[in-house]
């Protein structure tokens, strides 16, 4: 019985890891940036998403391979998905001429799945500094967000279950 207390505890927390992460996004005042919406399940047809923007505000609306057009002013004609990524789960926003007034939290909402993803972006003023590029190869300081917040997951599982023994 333990044991199975054990397998719920780990599930559910890697659940709550899945809804609850933030992923944090940063810009440069007039820059365009993209906002992150990955939904992993299949198949996916006639999608229905919304980006609202701290939930009071429509960012964007997708419903039956049509753009709904009824942003709020603050980002009218400046905001679009990828049509061609839809398929693989991609719900992505693109988000041009960034502003001072676009900081905050964005949340990306499908609601055939309950599934809700959301971004906090910061925006600097000023003029974007130079970039480095980091080397090639089996850097982990390069390793993306999400295989960091994956190898976090893992690691909190293991970790329960290894108790549990």
């Amino acid at each position: 019985m333990q044991f199975h207390r054990c397998w719920l505890m780990a599930l559910l927390i890697a659940l709550v890891n899945r809804v609850t992460g933030l992923e944090n996004v940063e810009a440069y005042e007039g820059e365009n940036v993209i906002l992150p919406c990955i939904y992993s399940k299949r198949p996916l047809k006639d999608v229905t998403i919304f980006w609202r923007f701290y939930d009071d505000k429509n960012v964007y609306s997708f419903s039956g391979g049509k753009d709904l057009e009824d942003e709020d002013s603050q980002f009218k004609k400046r905001t679009r998905l990828f049509p061609s990524e839809h398929e693989n789960g991609n719900f992505s926003l693109l988000l041009t001429n960034v502003k001072a007034s676009d900081k905050g939290e964005y949340s990306c909402f499908y609601p055939d799945d309950n599934f809700v993803q959301k971004v906090e972006l910061k925006v600097n003023g000023g003029p974007h500094p130079v970039t480095t590029m980091l080397p090639q190869g089996n850097n982990t300081a390069a390793m993306g967000y999400e295989n960091f917040t994956l190898l976090v997951a893992i690691f909190n599982f293991i970790s329960i279950i290894l108790k549990c023994l």
